[in-house]
């Protein structure tokens, strides 16, 4: 007489395989997990993504796109004027804003006939979308910044309410 055996001669496992599969399985499962978790935490803490809402730097950035945020730029390093920031609003809570740094602490900026100038020196700013129609002249405390969008004439930004604190920067 013949004894019959499944397809491909596979053995039926036993009830300790089986729970060992299942042991394997939910280890490798956690360690994916966990993994993914230690990744997400770390790339967060060194970078954002930040969506653009906005017209206030055009033709720069425009409403919509996103930026990459590297976190880590102002604790190794300084600001320099010329850099776009993103930043947490003085003046509203839990509102992120982005802008150009304009000016540094130290610093006199000057608004007149359509140009800034920062210590006396005209600045060459072909990223701008039209030359600002107010006029100013403010000097930069230490630990504060001073920002322009690029969209000078439509960016609610330091020439209408002040200096931006140095620890804002995000």
């Amino acid at each position: 007489m013949e004894t019959l055996q499944p397809e491909g001669g596979a053995q039926p496992q036993s009830p300790s395989q089986e729970t060992s599969d299942w042991k394997r399985f939910l280890l490798d499962l956690f360690e994916t997990v966990g993994l993914a978790l230690i990744l997400f935490v770390i790339i967060n803490s060194v970078s954002a993504r930040v969506r653009v809402d906005g017209s206030s730097m055009l033709p720069t950035l425009h409403d919509g796109e996103f930026v990459l945020v590297n976190k880590l730029a102002y604790r190794t390093g300084t600001p320099t004027r010329g850099d776009i920031i993103v930043f947490r609003s003085t003046t509203e809570a839990n509102l992120d804003l982005i802008k150009r740094i304009v000016g540094l602490p130290g610093d006199h900026v000057v608004v007149r006939s359509g140009q800034v100038s920062v210590n006396g020196q005209v600045l060459d700013e072909p990223y701008i979308n039209a030359a600002p129609n107010y006029t100013g002249e403010w000097t930069v405390p230490a630990g504060s910044l001073f920002v322009l969008g690029d969209n000078r004439n439509d960016s609610s930004d330091s020439h209408m309410w002040g200096f931006l604190p140095e620890p804002n920067v995000i």
